[in-house]
């Protein structure tokens, strides 16, 4: 058992900022897919403190963000801000109503429910089968680094870890780095896109990320397993 303690988590200049990474993993088109799925989470318009939600599927019109419990605490309001490739690194949307319908504490996790005006790409959850089951290896995690635009980041995970919490306790990945401030909440993906875990801590420099056990459990126990078959890749 280990514990873990939560992370602190306009005009386009020219030549474009990129916020894809080289990496065999994952061409740059595919990265670029998952940043327009990529939120970044404010405590309003533009202002701290950041972190990162990732949509992971939509129905009746509305989009469903999956983030960190303690992204969005109770009685504080969030704003969601959304981008595409056109308009990064400045929002193309910001939504300033949130609706938490779910919240794992014991696992950290949090299902905020939003209208976009646009159409937002969710990312797919990986299946069971899909899962690395072999250490190290490479994944990439995507967040919002001391509040700046969505950015890929490569990491390694280097194995499973049952980690015991205040609110209780769950399975983790457990990752090479750390996260930096604002990427709390964001998603840890495979190179097909998928979605493994969610970011959740740090600790002793190494990053930790609700594992997707935990996250489909979840969605499942509440009502919410639809999520784990609706979101498809966006091309």
């Amino acid at each position: 058992m280990i514990p873990l303690l939560l992370a602190s988590l306009a005009a386009l200049p020219f030549p474009r900022p990129t916020p894809t990474v080289e990496t065999a993993l994952m061409a740059a088109d595919a990265q670029w897919s998952l940043v327009a799925a990529t939120v970044r989470v404010a405590a309003g318009a533009g202002r701290p403190p950041f972190s990162t939600a990732v949509c992971v599927g939509a129905r009746g019109g509305a989009s469903y963000l999956l983030t960190a419990n303690h992204v969005v605490p109770r009685g504080e309001a969030r704003s969601y801000e959304l981008f595409t490739r056109a308009s990064y690194p400045a929002p193309s949307e910001t939504l300033f109503e949130g609706d938490v319908v779910l919240r794992l504490p014991e696992c950290d996790l949090a299902l905020v429910k939003v209208t976009p005006a646009g159409d937002l790409p969710a990312v797919p959850l990986a299946r069971l089968d899909e899962r690395p089951r072999r250490f190290p290896v490479a994944a990439l995690a995507l967040g919002c680094p001391d509040g700046d635009a969505p950015a890929v980041r490569p990491e390694v995970l280097t194995g499973r870890r049952l980690a015991k919490r205040p609110e209780g306790g769950g399975v983790f990945w457990a990752a090479a780095g750390s996260p930096r401030g604002g990427m709390s909440g964001g998603p840890l993906v495979d190179g097909a896109g998928r979605l493994l875990g969610v970011c959740a801590a740090s600790q002793d420099g190494q990053g930790f990320f609700t594992h997707a056990d935990e996250v489909l459990a979840g969605l499942k126990r509440h009502g919410y397993g639809w999520l784990a078959d609706a979101p498809k890749p966006t091309p």
